[in-house]
């Protein structure tokens, strides 16, 4: 590809064409899922991530939290050179997977076998967010796409940004799941939302924002990132401090 067409794409200036429907459906042919909690995303990925795709480049994905794997075959379906890093307890979490604990080794076996047919492609870390996060943080990993959709109380959700974040390159994207999810309870200390609007609103000046609705997705733009200070972070100040409801 020309180094201008290449430009065109990047800038937003040449669409790329859209992937069907019924395209997509039959990436899942032969998979086992028992649920489906990311169908109804594919379109707004499609239209946020068209010019990435027209490139045509081999792209380094990182997701957190991955259940039965139907978001990392969209991925590497989506993004024919692609790899994917994913990470997951398979243990489940205080969220509303709880009620699901009897199936959990069933969910990791599901995993398995989705992404069987994607040799070489798949690295599978079964753990934490945090200690797989540190992990790749100190081989020098980095990403040109991050899913955000591991636990969902606002705390994890927030960690997970800070330590995902110097992980994207320069000009990669991140999609942060379940901004408009909320628990049965209603509070609002507990949801993703105000993690994510905390983080992007400390990084305003780094970040390009692609779409919010139930999902929010951002593009990582040039300059300085601010460092994390653990310190400060796990003393709860900055999130006592700070009550963002909003994205400007």
């Amino acid at each position: 590809m020309g180094i201008f067409k290449e430009l065109r794409i990047k800038l937003g200036l040449r669409k790329q064409p859209r992937i069907a429907a019924d395209t997509w459906a039959k990436w899942y042919l032969g998979k086992e899922f028992s649920a489906d909690w990311a169908d109804g995303n594919f379109p707004t990925w499609d239209a946020c991530l068209a010019g990435m795709r027209g490139i045509g480049k081999p792209l380094n994905i990182l997701e957190i939290g991955s259940w039965e794997g139907r978001s990392a075959i969209f991925f590497l379906e989506y993004f024919e050179r692609s790899t994917i890093t994913c990470i997951d307890t398979f243990d489940g979490g205080q969220d509303e997977y709880g009620s699901n604990a009897a199936d959990f080794p069933v969910i990791e076996q599901r995993f398995d076998a989705n992404l069987s047919s994607y040799p070489g492609r798949v690295r599978k870390m079964k753990s934490t967010s945090v200690k797989a996060l540190a992990a790749l943080g100190e081989e020098g990993a980095s990403f040109d796409l991050i899913y955000i959709d591991g636990a969902h109380d606002r705390d994890s959700v927030h960690v997970d940004s800070l330590l995902a974040w110097p992980l994207l390159k320069n000009g990669g994207v991140t999609i942060w799941d379940d901004y408009g999810w909320r628990r049965s309870d209603g509070a609002i200390d507990t949801r993703p939302e105000e993690a994510i609007n905390l983080f992007v609103a400390s990084r305003h000046e780094n970040i390009k924002l692609l779409h919010r609705q139930w999902q929010v997705i951002a593009r990582k733009v040039c300059g300085d990132t601010p460092k994390f200070e653990p310190r400060l972070f796990f003393s709860g100040l900055a999130l006592r401090a700070l009550r963002i409801r909003h994205i400007d």
